[in-house]
């Protein structure tokens, strides 16, 4: 997998893949360094759903910032709205994880 984003910088799949081996590690540093630079390459393209997710994620659970998390989740449904206007599944399986906390 480090080969793969190695090989590939700009490549979103191999990102997301890594981010979501290293937030099963429960190695947060490195899950958010990783969203950070997932955030970065499809900045030009508006923003990373997965990335946005996590970050909501690790504010609530990590950081206990619960502000600063609501302002990001606005982000995601943006996001949501933005490119999956019509995936009611995906709004579901992206809000399991705050619901829960």
């Amino acid at each position: 997998l480090n080969q793969a984003v190695a090989s590939y910088p700009g490549s979103v799949p191999a990102l997301l893949d890594k981010m979501k081996v290293q937030l099963a590690l429960q190695d947060w540093e490195q899950v958010m360094e990783t969203a950070q630079r997932c955030l970065l390459t499809m900045q030009d393209q508006g923003g990373c759903v997965e990335a946005t997710s996590l970050l909501v994620l690790e504010l609530l659970v990590k950081e206990g910032s619960r502000e600063e998390a609501a302002n990001r989740l606005a982000d995601l449904l943006v996001l949501l709205d933005r490119f999956e206007p019509k995936n009611h599944t995906l709004y579901y399986e992206m809000s399991l994880p705050y619901a829960r906390i």
